[in-house]
């Protein structure tokens, strides 16, 4: 490169100059034909390259500035909380032990659950193997309907105990650093209440499912494209599903893990059960997979709040004692009503912005595909005429267009990616919780920078005005 003064200085290209997300000053990538061999980038490309999605937020940000404003003695920002606000980080703890739980299985040997598998199985051999949109929408309806009634056959009671499920912490003698492991609570509250969000996991899914009859029978401009190459008439959306892929859905939802129910929705939208999709339907499938997580911890999280109020501790009970219930307060009243209305407030923005926003999901979703190495078509673009009225430009003359037909993903390809730039599709559910902790212990930080700014406020104005008194008096 020669500058304005006649030095020159050798050329330097970076690595996220071939990365989707690169600032669009940059070169165009390598468009050359894919190579076999060809490595797919790692985390650790990605995050020392730069320019792909941001290695940090706002939030983040924000929690590294209160972690070093903490006193001394607290080590954490848990520690920072007072007595009410260690309520609500339990609340959110405890969501998200149900939750994780359900995320890798949930409890699949439970006889409600086993009884919802055989009411399926008995559809099966009452429903067409092909379902037409009323038969989808009405079947579903009655699904849900199912689910809910056997959901409510678990007590909300269970919900009362939700601030007392965590995660065990122990200590290595040998080490400094605390080991986390895995979650595997007894109990018959604990059960209650992932049987519970089973259930209601599985309700919403048939609502969602119901609703997304023209998102999951439309046919993709690519698909419409190829057969107008092959010169074959498609139509333009589908006019049935398969009865046994939706059933598969369903099961996926119940006692499968977050993997099981992309690959159950992967296979619903593969029409052609040739295994391949375009970026437009894995787009749809990801999306699919993730509408009912948030419906169910939206009306999860409503059920908890409502079962017990938010700012009373569950009191620990000896056999022989009894509780002596007191009405509350007015003032007890309103702050229940008031926070509530902010927890509500917090968690609605963490299921509407945490995938959208903070983990960047489209983007990650084109950098998988375009990352992937595709067999379809040797992950090459292929350019094609063809003429207005859908056959080949071969077979005739006419007005013609330019269509480029890219290639079509299978799902190892997309898990070959996904695992390791968007493993957090394989933990939804915790993922949105784990945004919601940080969003609380952000909304108790700021509280406490605002009270002691609010403090300093009162005592420079209080020192001033004694100043200004004493100088007037003299």
């Amino acid at each position: 490169v020669e500058c304005f003064r006649g030095e020159t200085f050798p050329s330097r290209r970076y690595f996220s100059d071939n990365l989707l997300g690169y600032s669009p000053m940059a070169s165009k990538p390598d468009t050359t034909p894919a190579n076999k061999n060809s490595k797919i980038p790692t985390a650790q490309d990605v995050s020392t390259s730069g320019g792909v999605w941001a290695p940090t937020s706002a939030k983040r940000d924000k929690i590294t500035e209160l972690r070093l404003a903490l006193e001394e003695g607290q080590e954490t920002l848990d520690d920072a909380a007072t007595p009410e606000q260690k309520l609500d980080l339990d609340l959110a703890d405890g969501l998200i032990a149900i939750v994780k739980t359900v995320d890798q299985g949930g409890r699949s040997q439970d006889l409600l659950l086993e009884e919802f598998d055989a009411w399926l199985e008995k559809n099966e051999s009452e429903l067409p193997e092909k379902l037409d949109r009323t038969q989808w929408e009405e079947y579903l309806q009655r699904v849900a309907q199912h689910a809910e009634t056997l959901q409510y056959r678990r007590s909300t009671e269970c919900l009362r105990e939700v601030r007392d499920f965590y995660e065990w912490e122990q200590n290595d003698d040998d080490e400094t650093l605390v080991k986390v492991n895995d979650l595997h609570p007894s109990g018959e509250a604990f059960d209650g209440c992932v049987l519970r969000f089973q259930f209601g996991l599985i309700q919403a899914t048939a609502d969602h499912l119901s609703k997304s009859w023209e998102e999951l029978t439309t046919v993709t401009d690519a698909d419409i494209d190829r057969a107008a190459v092959q010169d074959v008439e498609l139509e333009s959306q589908a006019s049935t599903l398969s009865r046994d892929k939706l059933h598969a859905v369903l099961r996926a939802f119940a006692t499968g893990t977050c993997a099981d129910r992309v690959e159950a929705i992967w296979k619903l939208t593969d029409r052609d059960d040739d295994g391949l999709l375009d970026q437009v339907e894995m787009d749809r499938v990801a999306k699919l997979s993730l509408a009912p997580v948030q419906n169910s911890l939206e009306a999860l999280f409503q059920d908890c709040i409502e079962a017990y109020p938010v700012r009373t501790e569950l009191p620990v009970l000896d056999e022989e004692q009894e509780v002596e219930s007191k009405p509350p307060g007015w003032r007890a009243r309103r702050l229940e009503k008031k926070t509530q209305k902010r927890l509500l407030k917090i968690f609605a923005g963490a299921l509407k912005y945490h995938f959208e926003d903070e983990v960047e999901m489209p983007h990650r979703l084109r950098c998988i595909y375009a990352w992937s190495e595709k067999a379809h078509q040797d992950n090459q673009t292929e350019s094609v005429l063809v003429d207005s009225h859908g056959a080949s430009s071969v077979l005739g003359a006419g007005r013609k267009r330019y269509v480029e037909l890219e290639p079509k993903i299978s799902h190892p390809e997309f898990l070959e990616v996904q695992q390791e730039h968007f493993s957090h599709l394989d933990r939804v559910g915790e993922e949105i919780l784990k945004s919601f902790r940080e969003d609380l212990l952000v909304d108790q930080g700021t509280g406490r920078q605002n009270q002691e700014l609010r403090r300093d406020c009162f005592i420079f104005l209080t020192v001033v005005s004694l100043i200004d008194g004493i100088i007037v008096w003299l």
